[in-house]
């Protein structure tokens, strides 16, 4: 019986069925501190995170604690974070993740961690899903489309269950929007994709005190 390394196990996406990831890999990756800046910046001061999530320089760290019971076949290595389902803490990938990502990559994990779908009501949930899937149609040049495209690839690429594809494209799309520096905005004459972001980011604003992080603001676009 051959054993698979850890080139094997990242050609086989079946593995990771049923973990949902931020995946990706960056040309220049933060380290532990800046992303923790980036975080404490992002949601209004110090120490505000830390009792939820734990970051991290790879994946290769979090897998080489002895107290862990995750293996390769559990954790991509271009994961740049995830939930841990056993006990509801979020770990984050430093080397995983470029500037400007971090709060991004933190909604994502927090929002599919307890489901798009719970965060809002049917009608909302396919009004913002129902958005992104027009804007990744269009063939301008527009932030939206841009966007869009971006974070269908994403979904695609990680090869996501058809039971998860609507909350992993709308995890993508907030990382995108708020990696390209889209400002959320609730004002009528804001462009579409900020009053799109506006409320998801109030939504999940809320979710993150319901995860156990109580943000003090919640800036995105800096």
């Amino acid at each position: 019986t051959k054993v698979l390394s850890a080139e094997d196990y990242e050609n086989f996406p079946e593995f990771y069925e049923g973990r949902e990831f931020s995946r990706g890999r960056v040309a220049v990756g933060l380290t532990p501190a800046q992303l923790q800046a980036e975080l404490d910046k992002a949601i209004g001061g110090k120490g505000i995170t830390q009792r939820k999530v734990e970051v991290l320089n790879s994946v290769e760290d979090f897998l080489a604690d002895p107290k862990t019971e995750y293996t390769r076949k559990d954790i991509p290595s271009d994961a740049k974070a995830f939930v841990d389902p056993k006990t509801g803490k979020a770990y984050m990938f430093a080397k995983n993740i470029g500037k400007g990502e971090g709060l991004g990559v933190l909604l994502h994990e927090v929002g599919v961690h307890l489901g798009f779908r719970n965060l809002f009501n049917t009608a909302q949930y396919n009004a913002l899903v129902k958005s992104v899937q027009n804007w990744s149609k269009r063939t301008d040049n527009s932030i939206e489309a841009q966007v869009a495209r971006r974070a269908k690839e994403r979904v695609e690429a990680a090869e996501t269950s058809k039971e998860q594809y609507n909350d992993e494209l709308l995890a993508y799309a907030v990382e995108e929007a708020i990696q390209a520096g889209v400002k959320p905005s609730a004002l009528r004459n804001g462009s579409p994709i900020q009053n799109w972001l506006a409320s998801v980011l109030d939504t999940l604003k809320r979710a993150l005190a319901a995860f156990g992080i109580n943000p003090k603001t919640l800036t995105a676009g800096d």
